[in-house]
């Protein structure tokens, strides 16, 4: 997959709360885990991750922190879309999914 392409399905650019949504749920769905999991190991309810999932919210820090430190997930892809900084496992991973996704 090329960068055009990859720039076009994470909405690289695009840091509102819609698009850092679509990325979001492309992070979560990677790692495996459900909400309620997610929620319990940051300390939040159930209900903020939907709403982060949603796009209600921009996702929190203790959120991005979490993905950053337990699945190399960073900041810079779920605010702005960017990742080249991205391990190439975590990419191919994030990127199959938003692809199916479409």
């Amino acid at each position: 997959m090329d960068a055009g392409m990859k720039k076009q399905l994470a909405m690289t650019g695009d840091t509102g709360t819609i698009a850092c949504a679509h990325r979001l749920r492309a992070a979560i769905a990677v790692t495996g885990q459900t909400h309620a999991h997610i929620a319990s190991m940051i300390g939040r309810g159930s209900s903020s991750i939907s709403n982060q999932v949603k796009g209600s919210q921009f996702p929190s820090r203790e959120l991005m922190l979490y993905l950053y430190e337990n699945f190399r997930i960073d900041f810079n892809y779920l605010i702005a879309g960017s990742f080249a900084q991205l391990p190439m496992d975590v990419q191919e991973s994030l990127f199959e999914h938003l692809s199916s996704a479409k």
